[in-house]
């Protein structure tokens, strides 16, 4: 008799669920803030020295980001859950881009500074699709050109049927503004863990033999380009 639990892809979607709703809060936050700097800039200033100042202002506060470029990643696929656990697959290269925003969170000087925001970012790998949202995206200025980062939020990765789970790294971020404006570059650690789904799909293999479920964990080594709005 089949004891398999219906509620588990329910279950399985809360993790990415509940990032989208941590991203949207951040994201909205970060939004109404900006707000309301321009709105007591423009209730407060008085003359265009004044409105320029509130501008630089808003702008130091929030910043948006979009990066592209290539992945090295190393998948691990446990299909048959009464086998041992395999090993990690031979490194293959993949593509990505995304979007972030952050605001930063203390008045300090710049080599000073900290940030949070989140993250939204698009994987291509093996023709599947890698869909990653950071809840909680944390920067640190480590001079005036280098920063270092830390993320923790969800998952989803298309392959045969969506698959979900947690996904944390870091990395380092170079932004020599004096030297290329508003351009940067990023080497960021990353790791997806226990990417679970149900074995729907035609191309699974046998539930009776191999177990209910699938489960996919992921080592990326991304380097990006960056470009600040």
């Amino acid at each position: 008799m089949s004891t398999k639990n219906t509620n588990k892809p329910a279950t399985r979607t809360f993790t990415l669920t509940i990032a989208f709703i941590v991203a949207q809060i951040t994201i909205t936050s970060l939004f109404f803030s900006a707000q309301a700097v321009a709105t007591s800039g423009e209730s407060t200033a008085t003359s265009d020295e004044s409105r320029a100042t509130t501008e630089h202002s808003l702008k130091s506060t929030i910043t948006w980001r979009f990066d592209a470029g290539l992945s090295v990643v190393s998948k691990r696929l446990h299909e048959d859950l009464f086998g041992d656990m395999p090993s990690f697959e031979s490194p293959e290269l993949g593509t990505f881009f995304g979007f972030a925003v952050d605001k930063k969170l203390t008045n300090n000087q710049q080599a000073n500074s900290a940030y949070i925001g989140t993250k939204i970012e698009f994987h291509q790998i093996d023709g599947n699709i890698l869909t990653t949202v950071r809840a909680l995206d944390y920067k640190q200025h480590i001079n005036e050109e280098w920063l270092w980062g830390a993320f923790v939020g969800g998952a989803r990765y298309d392959f045969r049927s969506p698959a979900y789970g947690y996904t944390f790294g870091g990395g380092l971020f170079y932004r020599p503004e004096s030297f290329v404006g508003n351009w940067g570059a990023a080497i960021e650690l990353q790791y997806l863990d226990k990417l679970a789904r149900d074995k729907i799909h035609p191309d699974d293999p046998s539930v009776a033999l191999t177990g209910p479920d699938s489960f996919a964990d992921m080592q990326i080594i991304a380097f990006s380009v960056n470009y600040y709005f």
